[in-house]
């Protein structure tokens, strides 16, 4: 993989190219020297090396970069929750662009803006602002890694893919596939309560998504799932729906158990607002009994 030059190792480059050149250089970066060579080539800087530099002052010079590499291994994953989470969210929310290498998530600035700190302890990722009249701004979090994007790729995530959710959960240690499912849920769930005490919890996705997977896994958690369609001017979608308030409150206190912040806080509240609401129904009805 040709590995990009962050804007901090071009610095290094501007400063310290004239002085020790590029062999030294791509020993401190830790680069071939040909790749160096050939970015201070097309950034045009000149390549020295100061005699009056002493040895002392050259092992004084080191680079340490903030960048974050993103990391999808759980054996040795630091944040091991996050990634978890931010997979989730990414099958939801985002997408790979196989034309440039990138993976991407565009969400809308409040709920950017809530899931920065999150994301920023997994890795880091180059963010754009977008503005469009009469739209709410947009922002895009994107990660640039052929390995990544066919690795994604490898497990089902894809342009207009509809594959099933069993390769990723397969992937994910099943102690974290509770985060997986926060974000998917952040991404693409709603939690619903109607004006008669109704309450409803759906997740949505395209018109031909296999459910199978995700199916068996919101089982494992006391949700039974029925599989509805939708058409509209704006497309045509699938849902997978349950409307049994019991299993509905059971699932909100297993998801939001550990309380770690690893959500998006607007569905959190959301999922919150409708618990207390059974809480207090169920009471009220005891009092009447």
């Amino acid at each position: 993989m040709t590995k990009f030059y962050s804007k901090e190792e071009i610095d290094f480059l501007k400063e310290y190219a004239p002085k020790i050149g590029a062999a030294l250089c791509a020993e401190k970066l830790n680069r071939n020297v040909n790749s160096i060579r050939t970015k201070l080539c097309r950034l045009k800087i000149s390549s020295n090396i100061d005699s009056s530099i002493s040895k002392e002052e050259l092992s004084k010079i080191n680079f340490q970069s903030s960048f974050k590499d993103l990391n999808l291994d759980f054996n040795s994953s630091r944040t091991p929750k996050e990634l978890a989470y931010f997979l989730g969210f990414f099958w939801a929310d985002g997408y790979v662009r196989e034309k440039d290498n990138n993976i991407i998530v565009e969400i809308v600035e409040d709920d950017a803006n809530n899931l920065k700190p999150i994301f920023d302890r997994l890795a880091t990722f180059s963010i754009y602002r977008r503005k469009r009249e009469g739209r709410q701004v947009q922002i895009s979090f994107r990660y640039r890694s052929k390995e990544i994007v066919q690795f994604f790729v490898s497990l089902g995530k894809y342009a207009h893919s509809v594959e099933s959710h069993k390769k990723i959960l397969n992937y994910i240690p099943e102690c974290y596939h509770i985060y997986f499912l926060r974000g998917l849920i952040d991404g693409d769930g709603n939690f619903y309560s109607g004006n008669k005490g109704c309450h409803q919890f759906s997740i949505a996705s395209s018109i031909n998504q296999d459910w199978d997977s995700l199916i068996l896994e919101l089982e494992k958690l006391g949700l039974n799932m029925s599989i509805s369609a939708t058409s509209s001017s704006s497309g045509n979608s699938s849902h997978l729906r349950c409307s049994n308030t019991k299993n509905i409150k059971k699932f909100i206190e297993i998801l939001y158990k550990v309380k770690d912040n690893i959500w998006l806080t607007r569905k959190y509240n959301k999922a919150m607002s409708m618990l207390n609401m059974i809480d207090e129904k169920t009471t009220n009805q005891v009092k009447k009994e």
